[in-house]
């Protein structure tokens, strides 16, 4: 088997800016469903509003009645492994937690880093900048390369 080439001269536009996550190589078994139980977990503890408070405006915002702090309960405990929480239901609980940081947390494993607003805006422009730069470079050997004449014909 050949060895892979490793390129360590070109800069990455956005390590600079934002932080590059690499994925880890994984060896285990991964436990998406323990990993999102902590992340709601997390959540739950990092926001200023009570459970009891979620849960309703949780219920009002997926217009569902019976959800409950019970139902929270049951989706953040990792020993209750028959309650999942739904992806719908995850991202009004990050919506009205006010916990964007979340998605950012549940993604940073598999290697991806999550912009919100003006930065996914700031981060396209930087790498604008980088391919109007390398396409710069790429005129300018073209025009040392040896000059172009045009001849007009008739």
């Amino acid at each position: 088997m050949s060895k892979r080439f490793k390129d360590t001269k070109t800069l990455d536009l956005f390590e600079q800016i934002y932080p590059v996550r690499r994925p880890p190589v994984i060896s285990h078994t991964v436990d998406l469903s323990g990993k999102i139980k902590r992340l709601v977990s997390l959540i739950l503890k990092e926001s200023p509003k009570s459970r009891e408070q979620i849960a309703a405006e949780m219920s009002e915002a997926m217009d569902c009645p019976s959800f409950s702090k019970a139902m929270l309960d049951n989706y953040s405990s990792e020993a209750n492994e028959l309650h999942q929480i739904p992806l719908y239901r995850f991202i009004v609980l990050v919506r009205v937690a006010d916990a964007a940081w979340a998605w950012d947390e549940l993604l940073k494993d598999e290697g991806f880093t999550v912009l919100f607003g003006d930065e996914a805006l700031l981060a396209e422009r930087g790498r604008v900048a980088q391919q109007i730069e390398e396409l710069k470079k790429y005129q300018k050997e073209l025009n040392s390369v040896a000059p172009v004449k045009i001849r007009r014909r008739l």
